[in-house]
């Protein structure tokens, strides 16, 4: 019998700090409606001020979770006391703080501290891995994670209209592709979470999707504030990836940290 995990991803439009809470909110139980297993937010659509881990925003997201009985992935301010960090928190079904990821690549024009570590998570169901936005441009990233074991692997984005604009794509098709070719490259799934429209002085273009082991797209959302659900099979993932993987020769890529 095949091996399934029902992910969800959310596309969100922002609002307030507390119309995006109660987004939040809303979302894991549509996330319950819907048999999602694992719901994901995008990067930072909460507050703007940072708060500490156990802060009233996600001691709020972590009751929603444990009344819901999902896990869920929101992104956040975080603040600590060395500095901020971009952290994306999984929170357990049953409202407990799982782990946490820290952005481990600053985009220049951000001001934050980043993290050191790729940690990958066992829920025994399914292995999940974390980066966020900007990481997925580093190929190293989604390979960690890779080899430390996740079937999937989760990034929350902020994605507008700036980014690629020397590219012979749109911004939603080079959004796409990274995220296909972290999956491709690696036989892991891959699910991609953005926002909708305007962003501070900005545009969101959303393109939130989910990419199976092979790099195909297999959920995609439209250009609405909304939900997306696919059903991962993980048995498709240990095959791919051992295709993808087997001939590694690790101990020729010293060059590659310098």
């Amino acid at each position: 019998m095949a091996r399934m995990v029902r992910v969800a991803a959310v596309q969100m439009r922002m609002g307030s700090a507390t119309e995006n809470l109660e987004k939040h909110i809303e979302f894991t139980w549509k996330a319950r409606e819907e048999r999602a297993q694992i719901v994901l937010f995008p990067e930072l659509a909460l507050q703007d001020d940072p708060e500490p881990l156990d802060g009233p925003t996600m001691t709020r997201l972590r009751q929603a979770a444990r009344e819901a009985g999902v896990y869920a992935i929101p992104c956040f301010w975080e603040r600590a006391p060395e500095g901020r960090y971009v952290t994306a928190v999984l929170i357990g079904p049953d409202g407990q703080v799982v782990g946490r990821y820290r952005k481990t690549h600053a985009w220049p024009a951000w001001d934050h501290r980043v993290g050191e570590e790729y940690p990958v998570f066992d829920l025994g169901f399914a292995k999940v891995g974390i980066m966020v936005c900007y990481d997925k441009r580093f190929p190293e990233v989604a390979r960690i994670l890779t080899v430390k074991g996740a079937d999937i692997i989760f990034t929350p984005n902020s994605s507008d209209a700036k980014g690629e604009r020397w590219e012979p794509w749109s911004e939603p098709e080079v959004f796409r592709m990274y995220h296909q070719m972290r999956a491709l490259e690696n036989g892991v799934y891959v699910v991609a979470t953005n926002k909708i429209g305007p962003v501070a002085d900005t545009e969101c273009y959303g393109a939130t999707c989910i990419c199976n082991p092979t790099g195909r797209v297999v959920a995609d959302a439209d250009v609405s504030e909304g939900l997306i659900v696919h059903d991962c099979d993980l048995d498709v993932v240990a095959q791919v990836r051992e295709y993808r993987l087997c001939n590694r020769r690790p101990e020729t890529y010293g060059e590659l940290v310098r």
